[in-house]
Parts: structure tokens; C-alpha cells; sequence
């Protein structure tokens, strides 16, 4: 299961123990959350395949989105 969202210019992933914030063009941030709750500690380059998994995963989101958005079939 994952939760996604979109505030303040910034979209957010939360899957697993991980959260991923990213500007559009790239990630800015990454937390384990669970260890973490405060988001202090920036794992950003320390977990590269779950932080890029979860990259994708966001930008699948988005893509979508913006899909049935254009073609008017939003559900």
C-alpha cells in the first residue's frame, strides 16, 4: 500500500517505513520515517534502489494523472 500527495510545489511517496519528496525533476529528500519520526536524517543518496524504486513509482503517479487528466477520465 502507498499514499501519495502534492503540497507546496512538492510531490510526496510514503511506502513501507519510507517517505520520498520530489520537485518534479528529481528527488529531494528521503526518510525513514518508521527510525525517523521527525525527518531530520536525509537518506537521499544512502538508499539509492529503494529511493529510485519509489522515483519510479511516483513518476508512474504522475504520469497518470496527468493522462486522464488531458483525456478528461478522471475517476
Amino acid at each position: 500500500h502507498v499514499a501519495y500527495n502534492f503540497l507546496s510545489d512538492t510531490y510526496q511517496l510514503i511506502e513501507k517505513n519510507y517517505i520520498l519528496q520530489f520537485n518534479g525533476k528529481a528527488s529531494t529528500a528521503f526518510y525513514n520515517y518508521k527510525n525517523d519520526s521527525t525527518l531530520s536524517e536525509n537518506l537521499l543518496s544512502k538508499n539509492l534502489q529503494q529511493q529510485k524504486d519509489m522515483e519510479n513509482t511516483l513518476k508512474a503517479i504522475i504520469q497518470s494523472y496527468n493522462h486522464h487528466l488531458i483525456h478528461n477520465t478522471l475517476r
